[in-house]
């Protein structure tokens, strides 16, 4: 029974890293108001907003802060999983269980940041001309700048 709830517990970990894509990708592209707008032609701050602090807060600070809250939220999460679904009884196995997912959760989390972000610059230019993709790649990978 232990055996069946992990590959269960697995399967839809694998599944939540497939999904993980999604609101860190909203979140890159609510990091960029301009680039926000190029996608959204309708939606934009009220002009009494504009060019305060209140509209810093939202434009630079509120998505990286909502990303750093999932990623706080989410070992919290793979912990209580572990240990009532899956009945992990030893705390350092328990441990090494939730930081080992978290780690995947991580490294899902820069990879979508850097190739949505780099991707959401140079969109236009690879539907243009696609034989350009290294050279654009190259050129918006460096403008990433959530981290």
């Amino acid at each position: 029974q232990v055996l069946v709830r992990q590959f269960f517990v697995e399967i839809a970990l694998m599944l939540g890293l497939a999904f993980w894509s999604v609101p860190v990708s909203l979140l890159q592209v609510w990091c960029s108001l301009t680039r926000l707008h190029q996608l959204l032609p309708w939606l934009h701050l009220p002009a009494s907003v504009v060019g305060t602090d209140l509209e810093n807060l939202v434009v630079l600070y509120m998505p990286v802060l909502g990303l750093l809250v999932m990623l706080e939220v989410l070992p919290i999460l793979l912990h209580r999983l572990a240990c009532r679904y899956e009945g992990v009884k030893s705390w350092s196995a328990l441990q090494m269980l939730t930081m080992r997912r978290y780690w995947r959760f991580q490294v899902a989390t820069i990879a979508v940041t850097v190739l949505s972000g780099s991707m959401s610059y140079s969109l236009k230019a690879l539907i243009r001309e696609p034989a350009s993709i290294v050279w654009e790649l190259g050129q918006s990978l460096p403008q990433v700048s959530v981290y």
